[in-house]
């Protein structure tokens, strides 16, 4: 069976938790204290390092992924199983009611369309 995000956002925060703490930064390739010189690194503050992978797109998408992971995390679980079902009920009786806004139509389908994505099997 596949997954949803739900599951998918739980599944990261279990590796968030067992891998090196944040945060991630770029080092430039160069020389160590003791002499040794080194290739352009990731590296983390408890001393995780990955050598040789260049300044690029992809180094930096890594470093700030790592580093933002948890807070994004932490977002996103709040949504649960069920949550669309209810929100469409919500909007459709507001709607139905003219009880909002258009303004607040429109916040209540974008949050509706998040638990959608959410909730959906891969």
């Amino acid at each position: 069976m596949r997954e949803s995000l739900i599951e998918a956002a739980a599944k990261l925060r279990e590796l968030e938790a067992k891998a090196s703490c944040a945060p991630w930064r770029y080092v430039p390739s160069g020389t160590s204290k003791c002499g040794n010189e080194y290739p352009d690194c990731v590296a983390c503050i408890d001393g995780g390092l990955f050598y040789d992978v260049g300044d690029g797109t992809d180094t930096r998408l890594t470093i700030e992924t790592r580093n933002n992971l948890l807070a994004l995390l932490d977002i996103l679980s709040e949504i649960r199983e069920g949550d669309a079902k209810r929100l469409a009920g919500i909007l459709r009786w507001r709607v139905t009611n003219e009880i909002c806004n258009q303004e607040e139509i429109d916040m209540l389908d974008r949050l509706h369309t998040m638990c959608c994505k959410m909730e959906a099997r891969k």
